[in-house]
């Protein structure tokens, strides 16, 4: 019904590693949601790149907005938060970093800002620094996922390596980058989102 990977990274992200599991179907179902979650923010990053022709460069990363280096930012604070999780290891807070990452992050925030972006003309080279840090942000979610997740981790790289990429992702170091991290950029980012969320609770109090 559920699958392998779902049920692994349900078993590892249910409790704590000292606590016994208590195994509850409804969380199952929350599991499934995020992977269907992870699934469509992959999606629709593939689905415009494949009509755009699009092929990952280094050279699009000088086009980069504020949101595309916060995203960036922070995928890089997650892998390195989920390395160190692993290392002691506690995998509950290892799989509950990279749910809240894809849902809250990835899927909620971060997409929703560049939809407008990818409607552009086909070279812009606005459009083509968002499908750039999708891209890097994707790589960079599946590689961490994978000891946890390695079926749906090693499709999704299948479908996004090139060719001068090792044959699978289980071939790849866990690496952070940490040039690419800044906490101050994060921090102004919460106050952003903390702002936006204030001014939906008020909208739907007043059902405007």
């Amino acid at each position: 019904k559920y699958g392998a990977d779902l049920l692994r990274f349900y078993l590892l992200s249910a409790n704590k590693v000292w606590e016994d599991l208590r195994f509850v179907w409804d969380e199952m179902d929350d599991v499934r949601s995020m992977f269907n979650t992870l699934w469509n923010s992959y999606a629709f990053a593939v689905n415009y790149m494949v009509l755009d022709e699009f092929k990952p460069s280094e050279k699009y990363m000088r086009y980069l907005r504020d949101e595309d280096r916060w995203i960036i930012s922070k995928v890089n604070s997650v892998v390195k938060e989920c390395i160190e999780a692993l290392e002691i290891p506690h995998l509950h807070t290892y799989t509950w970093k990279i749910k809240d990452f894809i849902l809250n992050d990835l899927s909620r925030w971060y997409i929703r800002l560049i939809r407008d972006r990818t409607w552009k003309e086909k070279n812009d080279t606005d459009k083509l620094a968002a499908y750039q840090t999708l891209y890097y942000v994707l790589m960079k979610l599946i590689t961490i996922m994978a000891p946890v997740s390695p079926h749906i981790s090693e499709e999704i790289y299948q479908n996004l390596k090139t060719d001068d990429m090792p044959e699978s992702i289980f071939m790849n170091r866990i690496i952070v980058d940490e040039e690419f991290i800044d906490k101050k950029l994060e921090e102004e980012m919460e106050i952003v989102r903390d702002i936006v969320d204030a001014i939906l609770r008020g909208r739907d109090k007043a059902k405007y």
